[in-house]
């Protein structure tokens, strides 16, 4: 005898919509922690001033460095740092690898960008404990149905 559950479409339709929120919330923090990776990087990686990285005479390369969220599907979401001058990688590699800004600019920044995006979800996941039936699908109480808007204007705070 198959029984039958009401109000499980509506349910299913809730989880859906607090799943992508989460989603949202997640590439938002990526976002947000990869803009300041990229300052961090332009800023830190100044060889006459810091002893890291390189001189840029001409600002181009420093200018170039970049930052990009792909959202694959509800699931996979990419993060990347990237540089847009051809001449990159002979900076990065060349001379054993002593003026390398890339990869060791996102390496001194991994602990921020993993707590900013673990940050974001948990706030994300705290708007959604209204419930799977309560709410409304956009409700993610108090501040945090925001969240992605706030992080994207440099106003939300971790």
């Amino acid at each position: 005898m198959a029984s039958k559950v009401e109000g499980l479409a509506e349910v299913l339709k809730n989880f859906d919509n607090k799943q992508k929120a989460v989603g949202n919330a997640t590439a938002s923090g990526m976002r947000y922690a990869l803009r300041h990776t990229t300052n961090y990087i332009k800023q830190e990686f100044v060889y006459k001033k810091t002893g890291r990285g390189f001189d840029d005479i001409t600002g181009n390369l420093r200018n170039s460095i970049n930052w990009e969220v792909d959202r694959l599907n509800a699931d996979k979401i990419i993060g990347i740092e990237y540089v847009g001058m051809e001449y990159a990688p002979y900076v990065e590699f060349r001379w054993e690898g002593r003026h390398a800004f890339l990869y060791p600019g996102v390496l001194d920044e991994m602990p921020f960008i993993q707590n900013t995006i673990k940050e974001a979800i948990e706030a994300a996941v705290k708007g959604l404990q209204t419930g799977l039936l309560g709410g409304t699908p956009g409700d993610m109480g108090s501040d945090a149905g925001s969240l992605g808007e706030a992080i994207d204007r440099g106003s939300y705070e971790f």
